[in-house]
């Protein structure tokens, strides 16, 4: 199954936000899509996920998925320590970050890699599961008991993300990898979409449209909705 997949994205600045600080990468031609978010709030986000997604794609067709890995681990490595360099000639206290949410398909399997609350779904068989597990506040609420699900996005700690490109000395990437599936449909998107549209909703639009369609209809969606970030929306479906 490698190479037999269509992928499709949409970007857009929302309702509120000034610039759109979100990037994304879109190479079927290497099975490798990715979405970065540039943290709201801090200095320069737009540089930091824009410096993701060009040192992902300055990456060649790798001979095995284990290389394409390591390759893209090296790249984000390097991207962090460029980003924390730039903070520190900018000033102490100076934070220049971006999440990342990746996807590889290779050889009939696929890895979702992350660091952040941006997120990798799966749709097989009409069932959506999300694959990463936030790197956020309120997801260790939650994971504790101490907060609800559905009050997760709506808490005030909602954006405190605890793990970033650019944050720590080292950036530490999580990792599923599994068989992938004909038919198999994988979202990644940055929390403009899931601040705005539910799972429910999310495996909805996604069962009964075909991406193309189901990417403008979300999108628009979280425009009538307000926008308040940036939203980024990037399909990949397998084709058999």
């Amino acid at each position: 199954m490698n190479g037999a997949w269509r992928s499709v994205a949409r970007s857009d600045v929302g309702c509120v936000r000034k610039h759109n600080e979100d990037s994304f990468l879109d190479r079927p031609d290497i099975g490798l899509w990715v979405v970065a978010d540039g943290m709201g709030g801090m200095t320069a986000g737009d540089v930091a996920s824009r410096a993701i997604v060009t040192a992902l794609d300055g990456i060649s067709e790798a001979v095995d998925a284990a290389s394409l890995m390591r390759e893209v681990q090296a790249r984000i490595a390097g991207v962090n320590t460029d980003l924390r360099e730039m903070a520190a000639r900018r000033g102490a206290n100076t934070t220049i970050g971006s999440t990342v949410a990746g996807l590889m398909l290779h050889g009939g399997h696929f890895a979702c890699f992350w660091a952040g609350d941006s997120r990798v779904y799966r749709l097989r068989a009409g069932e959506l599961d999300r694959l990463t597990r936030d790197h956020s506040l309120v997801q260790d609420m939650v994971d504790s008991g101490l907060l609800r699900p559905e009050d997760a996005e709506s808490h005030p700690h909602a954006s405190v993300i605890q793990r970033a490109v650019g944050v720590d000395d080292e950036v530490a990437l999580d990792c599923v990898q599994a068989r992938v599936e004909p038919g198999d449909v994988f979202l990644l998107c940055s929390d403009g979409l899931t601040r705005m549209v539910g799972d429910e909703e999310l495996e909805d639009y996604l069962t009964r449209e075909p991406i193309g369609l189901a990417s403008e209809t979300l999108l628009a969606l979280v425009l009538r909705r307000g926008a308040k970030d940036n939203v980024t929306i990037l399909l990949v479906e397998c084709m058999g």
